[in-house]
């Protein structure tokens, strides 16, 4: 039983806990991926190259994590989620993300939202792909829900990072589906979705229980 489980986190690891390295073979110019395809960094004169994972969701709660490994503050980093059809421009004019600045987009120009984050910050998603929500966790501290959005629950849309300097570079660190979160004590586990999410949950166990 413990190997099965093993070979399934492997599994699930490899498909959500590395970047798509052969959907960028046209833009390799601009981004550099390590053996792992983990740890991704921009090359010279790159102006918002985006990367994503090479599986995307269309249903259920997900978390994962990246880390910044260098990079300035003001327009450096978009983290969030969008479709992979346009690596070329920033997740702001396509996608949902958390703006290293600390604004999030969309809007394209980005509105306010929370701290802002830099090298050696970890930033948490929270995906909600049936609700339609998004929220952000910048080292385990959440930000709030950040987007509330019809468009996150009827596309299949895939975690991404969009790169904007020379030598940005960034590390996705885990995936944890939202199946753990039950037993786990982790601060992801504070997020505003996952309690409505378990709370939800705990009310159906206790009806089905009640009509018996």
């Amino acid at each position: 039983m413990v190997l099965q489980e093993l070979i399934l986190e492997r599994e699930i690891q490899q498909k959500y806990s590395k970047w798509d390295d052969l959907h960028q073979q046209k833009d390799l110019s601009k981004v550099i991926f390590s053996s792992d395809s983990k740890c991704v960094r921009a090359h010279p004169e790159s102006s918002f190259i985006t990367v994503f994972t090479p599986s995307g969701h269309s249903k259920g709660i997900h978390y994962w994590e990246v880390k910044v490994t260098k990079g300035r503050v003001i327009y450096s980093y978009m983290i969030g989620v969008g479709e992979k059809n346009n690596i070329r421009s920033g997740l702001h004019s396509h996608g949902f993300c958390y703006r290293s600045e600390g604004n999030k987009s969309p809007p394209a120009h980005g509105i306010e939202y929370g701290e802002s984050y830099g090298t050696g910050d970890v930033i948490g998603i929270v995906l909600n792909a049936d609700d339609g929500e998004m929220e952000f966790f910048k080292n385990g501290k959440s930000q709030g829900i950040a987007f509330n959005d019809v468009r996150l629950k009827d596309n299949i849309i895939y975690p991404g990072v969009s790169l904007n300097n020379d030598g940005d570079a960034v590390q996705l660190l885990i995936y944890i589906p939202y199946e753990r979160s039950k037993a786990s004590k982790e601060p992801w586990c504070n997020s505003e979705i996952i309690k409505k999410k378990l709370a939800k949950d705990a009310s159906k166990e206790a009806y089905f229980k009640y009509t018996k």
